[in-house]
C-alpha cells in the first residue's frame, strides 16, 4: 500500500483541497513568466506556470512548475521543476535556447516581450547576453538539481 500523497497545491507550495485548486486554475498569479519572441518567420512563446496539480510521483518532491515552448524549432518543448526558483532559472534557460535556435535557423529577431508576473515590459534583442546550454524538449523532467533522479527503465 502506498502512503497517500497530496495532489493539489497552493501558490505557497502547501497542499490544498480540490475545490481550492479549481479556483486557483483561473488565477493569473499562476503565470510565473512569459516571453514572446517575434521573428521574421513568426512567434515563439516561452511560458512558465504553476501547475497546481503535482506532476511528480513516488517519494520525489512535488513537481509543481512547468515551462513550455510554443512555436519555433523547439515547439512543444517542456521542462518541469520542484521549486519556483528552478522554474524561474529554467524559463531563462529555455528563452536563451530559443534565441539560439532562432539564430541557427537564420531567422531575425524583430521584438521580444517579457511578462514576469503582471507587468509586461519591452526589451531589445540586443540586450541578450546568455548563450543556450542546449535544451532538449521533454527529455529533462526536472531542472531542480537537488531533486533525486529517477532511474531510466
Amino acid at each position: 500500500m502506498f502512503p497517500e500523497r497530496p495532489l493539489w497545491f497552493g501558490l505557497d507550495g502547501q497542499p490544498i483541497t480540490m475545490e481550492a485548486a479549481e479556483l486557483l486554475f483561473s488565477d493569473p498569479a499562476r503565470v510565473i513568466a512569459k516571453t514572446i519572441i517575434t521573428t521574421d518567420r513568426g512567434q515563439v512563446e516561452v511560458s512558465t506556470v504553476f501547475l497546481v496539480l503535482d506532476h511528480g510521483y513516488g517519494d520525489a518532491p512535488p513537481v509543481l512548475w512547468e515551462t513550455m515552448v510554443f512555436g519555433g524549432l523547439d515547439d512543444m518543448g517542456q521542462l518541469r521543476y520542484c521549486s519556483r526558483e528552478a522554474a524561474v532559472a529554467g524559463h531563462a534557460e529555455a528563452v536563451a535556447f530559443c534565441r539560439s535556435a532562432i539564430d541557427v535557423d537564420g531567422a531575425a529577431i524583430l521584438a521580444e516581450e517579457v511578462m514576469n508576473g503582471v507587468a509586461p515590459s519591452r526589451c531589445s534583442p540586443t540586450t541578450r547576453a546568455v548563450t543556450a546550454p542546449g535544451l532538449r524538449p521533454a527529455s529533462r523532467a526536472l531542472l531542480d538539481h537537488d531533486a533525486p533522479e529517477e532511474p531510466r527503465r
